[in-house]
């Protein structure tokens, strides 16, 4: 019997006790484990994906608490941590009704409001830098038969995300210091130069959403009284337009980024000014012949030669751009393929573009944003977490700089402090003089003399730097010594005097060398981040010190090894810097320079700043390098063959689109289902037509249509599909009473997939196959013999069938594994009341 234990009305109703004692809430759970308990539930579910040591688990959902009371009676390692996020209404009633015990400290019940701050209190942090944070689903939130804990679900998952970035954002990674240091000798002008050089002029800033199809003709037809801000990435779509920007913005530092921006190299130039991240791809930088100013600092370390700059919170181009527009002193920046969401199509970026060729977005998304013209529409969640660092350069630009940002298309996601205003209603004034011209003036000169004059400050700071750096190698080379002499390593006996000399080797690199110290540390700050542990009370052995003491150190030793190669490297490239600036320069030196960084096109940049003309080299060996470079640099721009397409074609997962199809099957809901349909048909992918009769099956079952739906997931063949089309193909037969039908579609899936093995017996013993049924229970239970669901329903059939000696034998077995299993114990208790 169940029983209610309070009468109180909330939303999830009472709590009710289920045949095992459990206290369960049914409108969160049902009666998912009213047959079996929770207990042999989780225990399949979770067998080991919540035991890890030093791991902090994120739980949304408590499924009523039981799922707590589970991690309490089983017990974690001292160094994991466990945080459950659930509705204020279900943690009350936890708490009146004492469903659990006082938890340990390691242990904690929040709500969605208080989550981050109470996994501060839980050093969440450290696991994150550890990578050892963990999002785990409740059965609540898996099922969400209480359809609010998919948007608990969602909301945990996407401030989880925007935790991790932040995390990733203040450790770096290697390439962002890498490309810094390979931009170095063409990061001479600060983009704080631009300031407020366009006050009372109009710009229009152009991404790559669906909507900048629409915006085109306008902007071509406004274009004298229109300063052309771009993304690099669109390079390609604006030379077949005949739109030459005023600007151009990059800052990915990685390879796709420069296969797909690097049709500025050829198409731009002269009357273009290169907007770079410090630590953009150098392919672009490097090899870029016009103008160009850096965002951000030009060195990773403190240094006189950082000079005051532009940097905007956010980290795509998109803030970079947008933030830039608003310090130029534009009166109204109009936005143009802002979109941040899909179209109805579920494309995601320009007709024409490479990514809308490849199909519409297939990887499922949860996220769903209100557009300007009012209706919802689906983003990833890099866009969705854009839209608020987007809104807040748009506060600082309409409340302290007077400058109206405008999004003109009603299929753009909603933005902060964005109006939304038609193109045909925003009023423009011609330029006075062109958008160039202005830039020109902001410039300073860029002569041999500013430039060989920035290549020798910043060869000065790095034999400076490189000295320091030598000497802190050296230091904790020493450490190392010491660390080994400590301890009394290789017969020694230990002397503690060596930890004196290890304090001041640290006293020295924390004070007098703190500034490089850190940069040295923060080249290989993840593998200094594993000596890291988050279990901060366990006491450590005199072994772990002396391991974990070496191993810090011996990290320290190479990561200042690795530091002083790349200063090395970055010297020399600066030297054939000064090499190109020569009127007889040595080429021999340029081209292994250039061949060193894949620069073939800096073969240009020199020869505009030396005087020689291609077809005019000093000697014919010279000009058949010439024509090598040049060759090459075609290659590199016009290669088909190259990372950004195979990452587009990647996004076209059949993992992906099988998953996505199936969640919106899930959810119920036939109108995106649809839609994904439409854009599925135009997707370049294998196996389209399994794929497409997978998602017509969807269609018809939720639509009522179950003859349909049996025949299109009759037809499904793809070894990818053949499992999912045949379970929904039973379940449709059994819904229509068709026995037989459902016992072949469960026997095939049985036959490659030993999870099956269970319903396909089930159903045998409910058509009157028993001894068949049987069998196969045995079978699959000699290799899943920890499956006590399964071997419970085994005791169950005995039983039906009077066999009690061998019905008591199997759920005995459950016993001599889980002791207390609740299942076999009520199981035993009912057979004993029938004797």
């Amino acid at each position: 019997m169940s029983a209610a234990l309070s009468p109180e009305s909330d939303p999830f109703g009472p709590f009710l006790i289920n045949r095992f004692g459990e206290y369960y809430l049914p409108t969160v759970n049902q009666e998912a484990f009213s047959q079996t308990g929770s207990k042999n539930f989780y225990h399949s579910h979770f067998e080991e994906e919540l035991w890890k040591e030093d791991t902090f688990y994120l739980v949304t959902g408590t499924d009523g608490g039981l799922l707590v009371r589970h991690v309490l009676d089983h017990g974690f390692p001292g160094g994991t941590r466990f945080l459950f996020v659930d509705f204020p209404e279900v943690l009350e009633r936890l708490e009146q009704e004492r469903v659990l015990p006082e938890l340990p400290a390691r242990v904690r019940l929040t709500t969605v409001e208080n989550w981050m701050t109470v996994a501060g209190e839980l050093s969440i942090s450290d696991y994150l830098y550890l990578e050892k944070v963990q999002h785990v689903k409740s059965l609540a939130a898996m099922d969400a038969y209480h359809h609010p804990y998919i948007e608990l679900w969602n909301r945990v998952n996407n401030e989880l995300l925007q935790v991790r970035l932040n995390i990733i954002i203040e450790i770096g990674t290697q390439v962002f210091t890498l490309r810094g240091m390979e931009n170095l000798a063409e990061n001479r002008t600060p983009a704080l130069v631009l300031a407020d050089g366009f006050k009372g002029k109009s710009a229009v800033l152009m991404a790559g959403g669906p909507s900048l199809n629409d915006a085109l003709p306008w902007i071509k037809a406004n274009r004298d009284s229109l300063v052309v801000l771009a993304m690099a990435r669109l390079s390609k779509l604006l030379a077949r337009e005949g739109i030459v920007p005023d600007l151009l913005f990059s800052i990915d530092p990685h390879d796709v980024n420069f296969h797909a921006s690097n049709a500025m190299l050829e198409a731009f130039g002269p009357r273009s000014l290169f907007v770079n991240m410090y630590h953009a791809h150098s392919g672009l930088v490097g090899q870029w012949r016009g103008r160009s100013v850096y965002l951000g600092g030009l060195l990773t370390w403190d240094s006189e030669l950082n000079q005051r700059n532009f940097l905007f919170p956010g980290v795509t181009v998109s803030h970079q751009a947008l933030g830039l527009a608003v310090e130029m002193g534009f009166a109204q920046v109009i936005l143009a393929g802002f979109d941040l969401c899909f179209d109805r199509g579920g494309y995601t970026h320009f007709k024409g573009s490479l990514e809308t060729e490849m199909g519409p977005f297939m990887d499922r998304s949860d996220y769903r944003v209100e557009t300007n013209g009012g209706w919802e529409a689906e983003t990833r969640y890099d866009f969705f977490n854009a839209i608020p660092s987007l809104g807040a350069i748009a506060q600082y630009g309409t409340e302290r700089k007077t400058c109206r940002i405008i999004n003109p298309a009603p299929a753009a996601a909603k933005i902060p402090h964005v109006e939304h205003r038609p193109l045909d209603q925003v009023t423009l004034a011609p330029l006075e003089q062109p958008a160039w011209d202005i830039l020109v003036g902001l410039l300073p000169p860029d002569t041999r003399e500013s430039r060989v004059a920035h290549y020798q400050a910043v060869l000065a700071e790095l034999d400076r730097s490189r000295r320091i750096v030598q000497t802190i190698r050296k230091l904790v080379t020493e450490a190392i010594d010491c660390n080994d002499r400590l301890f009394g390593r290789k017969g020694k006996p230990a002397d503690y005097k060596y930890k004196k000399r290890m304090d001041a080797i640290e006293a020295t690199l924390d004070q007098e060398y703190r500034n490089h110290s850190v940069l040295v540390k923060r080249w290989k700050i993840q593998e200094f981040l594993k000596l890291t542990r988050p279990d901060k009370d366990k006491e450590w052995s005199d072994e772990e010190i002396e391991r974990t003491g070496r191993r810090y150190y011996e990290i320290y030793r190479d990561s200042a090894s690795a530091v002083l190669k790349w200063l090395d490297d970055t010297r020399l490239r600066v030297r054939s810097r000064l090499e190109e600036d020569k009127s007889q320069p040595n080429f021999k030196t340029l081209f292994t320079q250039w061949d060193k960084d894949r620069q073939p096109g800096r073969l240009f940049v020199c020869l505009d700043r030396c005087g020689i003309a291609f077809d005019a080299p000093p000697h014919p060996r010279i000009g058949q390098r010439f024509q090598e470079l040049a060759a090459a640099f075609h290659d590199q721009i016009h290669n088909e063959d190259n990372v950004h397409k195979t990452l587009i074609r990647s996004m076209i997962n059949p993992l992906a689109v099988r998953a996505k199809a199936l969640a919106l099957f899930r959810a119920r809901d036939p109108t995106r289902l649809a839609t994904f349909r439409e854009g599925l048909a135009k997707a370049v992918m294998d196996n389209r037509e399994q794929f497409l009769l997978l998602t017509d099956g969807y269609l018809a079952e939720l639509e009522g249509r179950t003859e349909d739906a049996m025949d299109c997931f009759d037809r499904i063949k793809a070894d990818l599909l053949l499992e999912e089309a045949l379970s929904r193909l039973s379940s449709a037969q059994l819904k229509m009473r068709d026995f037989t039908g459902a016992l072949a579609s469960l026997k095939k899936m049985a036959a490659f997939n030993q999870a099956r093995v269970p319903p396909y017996a089930q159903l045998l013993h409910l058509t009157g196959q028993s001894q068949k049924a049987i069998l196969l229970y045995r079978d699959y239970l000699d290799e899943m013999g920890r499956d006590f669901v399964s071997r419970l329903k085994l005791a169950k059939i005995h039983a039906d069938l009077g066999d009690r000696a061998q019905a008591q034998a199997e759920a005995q077995k459950v016993l001599d594994e889980d002791a207390d299993n609740p299942g076999a114990r009520l199981f035993l208790d009912s057979l004993a009341g029938t004797a």
